[in-house]
């Protein structure tokens, strides 16, 4: 790691339509950014929606070492030894944290249950096979089973009345589950969100550091307006349909030209220009 007077900043990045195409799923454009900021001892952490077990393949390609967050805040991976030199680092015996109290096979049944007693018409990944999986998502089947194992969310495509989501959403809260909207899903999941996860991992860093280090998230979707609000510096990617996030009570908000890996870019570029250059 580069020797600097401050801490390397933290970077907390959404995947699809961020730092991955939302249609190609490659991070291609990103990859020279991507290994000066490996060369500079920065960490990129993924933060998305993407089970842990898509993650760690996505983390192996890129050469990125560092934690994870996956399923919307509900899991982190931390990979082991990583903070052995904090005693308060609290790592579980397989380095996989749970941020949720909903594991996935109880909010399977509860689903199930209120699907049938509502009459609500949507279907999440615990009703498709693999297959079904690429056909919704583009993944291959490989891919495609790894989103499938999941640990305490689940993704799902609305089909009733839009005037039913807010009845739907309601019964989710009064049993402290929430429902967000991410680039292609809904997902149901416990109260923990992507901001939580990453706090948690902040705090873990501070230890380290012996101080609060810079945090930059980067994001697209509704999804990632928690972490986006919690960082220091937002960058907000602008989406594949040219759209983007507006974030009025973020501290720090750069808005991207480029979608994609490009903006990714672009948004890390302008950010941590300088640091880039010493690094």
């Amino acid at each position: 790691m580069t020797q600097k007077n401050t801490p390397p900043p933290l970077i907390f990045t959404d995947l699809d339509g961020t730092l991955l195409d939302h249609f190609t799923y490659s991070a291609a454009a990103a990859l020279p950014t991507l290994q000066r900021l490996n060369a500079g001892g920065v960490p990129v952490i993924p933060t998305s929606s993407k089970t842990l077990a898509e993650i760690s393949v996505i983390q192996h390609d890129l050469g990125l070492e560092h934690p994870a967050v996956g399923e919307n805040g509900a899991v982190i991976y931390v990979p082991p030894g990583y903070f052995a030199d904090i005693a308060e680092a609290n790592e579980g015996p397989t380095d996989v944290i749970t941020m949720s109290a909903w594991n996935y096979s109880r909010l399977r049944a509860f689903l199930q249950r209120l699907r049938q007693k509502e009459g609500y018409r949507f279907e999440g990944f615990s009703d498709w096979d693999d297959a079904q999986v690429s056909g919704h998502t583009g993944l291959d089947l490989a891919a495609a089973s790894r989103a499938r194992d999941r640990k305490a969310t689940e993704p799902i495509l609305w089909q009733d009345d839009s005037r039913r989501l807010g009845h739907f959403r309601e019964q989710l809260k009064q049993n402290h589950l929430r429902l967000l909207r991410g680039g292609r899903f809904w997902h149901v999941m416990g109260e923990a969100d992507k901001a939580t996860a990453m706090e948690w991992l902040v705090a873990k860093y501070s230890l380290r550091f012996g101080g609060r280090p810079r945090v930059v998230a980067v994001g697209e979707s509704p999804n990632d307006l928690a972490m986006l609000r919690h960082a220091d510096t937002a960058i907000v990617v602008r989406a594949a349909n040219g759209t983007h996030l507006t974030c009025d009570d973020c501290a720090q908000v750069i808005t991207t030209e480029g979608t994609g890996p490009v903006g990714w870019r672009e948004g890390i570029e302008q950010t941590l220009g300088a640091w880039l250059e010493n690094g």
